[in-house]
């Protein structure tokens, strides 16, 4: 039989995986929750949709990881295949993480697009050095135990929103000769075109308490602000990123958008504008607003994938504009 496995580091990636899956095979998918334990019963009733036969929750903890060290040592070796695997992984490169490498060798690895940093200059092709001690033991174990490490050279298709721009990126690290497949998802317009049960079952799930009204008038447009928790590494404080976004906000209330704002999971503070914004609570991916036909004239984030997603009509990355205005 024929085995899928789908392996999300994050939630978010939900809807993208989702539009890979074709109904009439075994699909099975793994999330990590370490940073969404709180969605843990809401992750679990996906295995209610039409294309998910297995949902596999995972915590990536010291418990789960020592128990999947034992596993490796003494039961995979005698662990039988008896199915034809493919794993489904974010193109990430380096040793497979355990219980990922515990399931088996697979026959077939399939990349799908984490987010905008797989059209950056060699994140595709190299790992990181490990940094700090538990990265470097975790390096050693699994050397130790034989865990198989993934390259892209070894995958058969790679599904990305873009494949102009993942060819630009190919070109620019000089990687021009290459055996897979690329093929363009649109997850957006796979999930406005869902069964309307898989529909129902994705509102149940992640919008039971949602209540937002998406009406305009003549002629309103409308915009989405998407914040991100990490500025320490773009060289700001936490206030000097605040007001710098708040800035950005008050561009498009001059020109008179209709304001949502969407808080990102990570954030324990809502610190940006208030008057005439909107907020859009609640811990869903982003693309899955799609369910109620919801299309922003403009969105605006200082470098978030969400930004790219094809709900957003016209995207303004921070990051972009402050590069323009240096040069």
């Amino acid at each position: 039989m024929k085995v899928n496995y789908y392996f999300l580091w994050n939630y978010n990636k939900f809807p993208f995986v989702y539009s890979l899956m074709k109904e009439g095979e075994r699909n099975i998918i793994i999330i990590n929750i370490h940073e969404s334990p709180k969605l843990k019963g809401k992750l679990f009733r996906l295995n209610e949709l039409s294309k998910i036969d297995e949902v596999v929750l995972i915590e990536n903890n010291l418990k789960e990881y020592l128990f999947n060290v034992f596993y490796r040592v003494f039961v995979y070796p005698f662990k039988k295949k008896l199915d034809y695997v493919v794993f489904y992984l974010d193109g990430f490169v380096g040793h497979y993480p355990l219980f990922l490498a515990n399931i088996g060798i697979p026959d077939q690895v399939h990349f799908y697009e984490e987010g905008e940093s797989i059209y950056k200059s060699g994140v595709l092709l190299t790992k990181e050095k490990a940094v700090g001690f538990k990265q470097s033991l975790n390096e050693v174990v699994k050397r130790n135990l034989f865990i198989k490490k993934n390259s892209i050279h070894d995958i058969k298709f790679f599904y990305v929103r873009d494949k102009d721009r993942l060819l630009k990126t190919f070109r620019d690290d000089l990687l021009f000769d290459f055996d897979f497949e690329i093929k363009e998802i649109d997850d957006v317009a796979s999930i406005r075109e869902l069964p309307s049960n898989d529909k129902e079952i994705l509102k149940k799930i992640f919008f039971e308490d949602f209540s937002l009204d998406f009406t305009l008038g003549v002629n309103e447009k409308i915009a989405i602000v998407l914040t991100q928790p990490v500025y320490h590494g773009w060289g700001y404080t936490k206030n000097e990123y605040i007001n710098l976004f708040n800035e950005y906000i008050n561009e498009l209330k001059k020109e008179n958008y209709k304001i949502y704002l969407k808080l990102h999971p990570k954030e324990q503070e809502d610190l940006y504008l208030t008057e005439g914004v909107q907020r859009i609570n609640g811990q869903f991916p982003f693309e899955l607003l799609a369910l109620y036909g919801v299309e922003f004239d403009k969105g605006l984030t200082y470098n978030s994938t969400a930004i790219q997603s094809s709900i957003i009509k016209n995207k303004f990355l921070i990051e972009d504009d402050l590069k323009n205005k240096t040069l």
